[in-house]
Order: C-alpha cells, then structure tokens, then sequence
C-alpha cells in the first residue's frame, strides 16, 4: 500500500495513515488466523457427527434385521409349539394309552410353575 501511495504522488495520505497500518496487518493476520482456527475445528465436528450418523444408521440396519429375525423365530417357535400341542394331545387323548399316564400327564400340567405344558 505504501509503494502505491507514494507512486500516485499521495505521500502525505501514507503519512498520515503510516502509523496505523501495522495494527491493520497485524488484526488482518489474527482475523485470518482465528478463521483458520474455527475451519479447522468446525471440520473436526463435521467429521465426528458424520461418523455418528454413520454408526446410528449401520446400528439401525442391524437392530432391523435382528428384529425381523426375532419375529420370525417367535412365528417358527410359536407353529413347532402347536404342532407338538396337538401331537401330544393326539397321544393322550387314545383310546389304547392306559389311563394312569394319561392321569399323570394332566396331574404334572396342573402343578404351577410348570413349563410348556400349561394351556395343553
């Protein structure tokens, strides 16, 4: 700026502003060096939420997944059971099983805390 002010003829414009312009480099610098600062921190975070949304989304993907999974195995488990419900009733309800095991098969599903066996 200096050299352009004395080329144009305009040495007191630079005289009088002279004193001034080294606290303008120096404020230019730190404005420059603070934006540097802040991209530089602002692209940290920029880095960080997307490597979050990243591992959310794979999370939710996989949390779908072992959700259908579940329900299928809950739909498969749930059709094995009534199958061998009906077979076992089937068992029992025979005329040719002698009746004590037909007795003990409904004394052991009366007992409570008894498994599997309580709507038969």
């Amino acid at each position: 700026m200096r050299q352009f002010l004395l080329l144009t003829g305009s040495g007191d414009t630079w005289n009088s502003i002279g004193p001034f312009t080294g606290a303008v480099n120096t404020i230019s610098f730190m404005l420059v060096g603070t934006v540097t600062l802040f991209f530089n921190q602002s692209w940290r975070i920029n880095e960080k939420v997307l490597s979050a949304k990243q591992k959310h989304e794979e999370t939710s993907a996989k949390l779908l997944e072992l959700n259908q999974t579940l329900e299928h195995k809950v739909v498969e488990r749930t059709e094995m059971l009534t199958s061998s419900e009906h077979k076992a009733r089937r068992i029992l309800n025979t005329p040719w099983i002698p009746l004590w095991s037909r007795t003990l098969f409904h004394h052991c599903r009366d007992q409570p805390g008894r498994r599997g066996t309580d709507r038969v």
